[in-house]
Parts: C-alpha cells; structure tokens; sequence
C-alpha cells in the first residue's frame, strides 16, 4: 500500500510538471509580446491586430515603415484608408511592441504627421467644428503622450477667417495665440511630413514579404 501512494504521488507530481510546461508555451500575442527583432514583433503583432478583419478588406490596407525616432529601428505605420478606422502606429523596443489608434489618441482622427528621426507625431482629430491635436513621442519603447489641445470653429465662418474657439491646451483654457504658442513650441521648430500612405504605402502582403527577409 505504501508503495502505492508514492507511486500515485509521482504520477500526480509528474502530471502537474506537464501541465506547468503546457502553460508555459501558451504566449498571447498583444503589444506586450517578447520576440527576437522587430520584424518577427511586426509580423506577429499583425496577425492578432488583424485576426478579425476581413481578408478582402485588409487587402486595401496600407503600411509604411519609418524611422520615427531615429534609433535605427523603423516604426509602422498601418492606414486603413478609412475614416471610421483611421490609424495604427507600432514601436518596437526590447522585444516588446507598443502600439497606438484611434481608440487611443481620438475617435476623429482626420490625419497624422511625424518628424522622422525627431521622436514627434502629431494627430489631429476632427468633426463638425470641434477639433483636437495629439501630441506623441516615443519613451522607454512606449508611446507618451506629451500635449493633447482641443478647439472649435463656426462652421458658418468662411475658411479664410476661420478663428479658434474655447481652446484648451493640455487641460488649461487659452487663447488662440497661446494656443498657436503651444503648438510650435512643442514642435520645436522640427518640420512635420505630412503622412500621406497611397504615395509611400505597401501592401499588406508586401510588407510580410519584406518582413521575412
């Protein structure tokens, strides 16, 4: 009998040892996935990104790989090239990938303009007079958020004369001047590119291809 427990004893212990193991290989690819380099990150981040999107819709999907922040690890760039999805910006850093959309930055995200190499991009978000400019850079491998700023325009006023109204820059009420002020100090007098993806944007299974090289 005393041969028995212990030998039921090793079994039971055994069993949990695989199970430890079986866990242990289960690895749920989110922005915080370790893997060896960027190109695996990307690859594997996308697939769970676009696990749920149609295949035909992805198809007309764009993706561009900058140099952000200037470490010689190129950041990507997904446009969807449609207003309702907007935008999804990807860093890789010390195996991990950090990301940002819409659902982070605004849920009117109209455009996005980066200075390459300067650790700056800038959304600007906008619908029906009330518009928003978000201001990113890259620490630590993630993405912060340095200055968020909101405005409206009468929509009844002519472009040309377009005046910003109840502006708010990081949280504070200002003018439009301060708000200006705001805006190109945290610029920092570094131009901005204009992201534009059907000039520079490949496709989804074009960047896979350039990803395995």
């Amino acid at each position: 009998m005393k041969h028995l427990r212990i030998f039921t004893s090793i079994c039971l212990l055994f069993a949990f040892v695989l199970c430890l193991a079986a866990c242990g290989d289960k690895t749920e690819t989110t922005s915080e996935t370790t893997v060896e380099d960027y190109k695996t990150a990307y690859a594997e981040f996308l697939a769970d990104y676009l696990k749920d999107a149609d295949e035909d819709t992805v198809a007309d999907y764009k993706f561009v790989l900058v140099d952000i922040n200037g470490d010689d690890t190129p950041e990507l760039i997904l446009d969807t090239q449609v207003y309702a999805t907007g935008m999804c910006l990807m860093t890789y850093a010390d195996g991990t990938v950090d990301y940002i959309d819409d659902a982070k930055v605004s849920e009117n995200l109209s455009s996005m303009s980066y200075s390459e190499g300067n650790n700056l991009v800038v959304f600007n978000g906008g619908q029906q007079g009330s518009y928003t400019d978000a201001i990113y850079t890259i620490e630590d491998g993630k993405w912060k958020e340095l200055h968020f700023g909101s405005y409206s325009i009468d929509p009844t006023v002519e472009a040309e004369t377009d005046e910003k109204l109840d502006c708010t820059w990081d949280g504070d009420e200002v003018t439009e001047e301060e708000y200006d002020d705001n805006y190109n100090e945290a610029l920092d007098g570094n131009d901005v590119t204009y992201f534009n993806s059907s000039e520079t944007g490949i496709s989804y299974t074009e960047l896979l291809e350039q990803l395995a090289k």
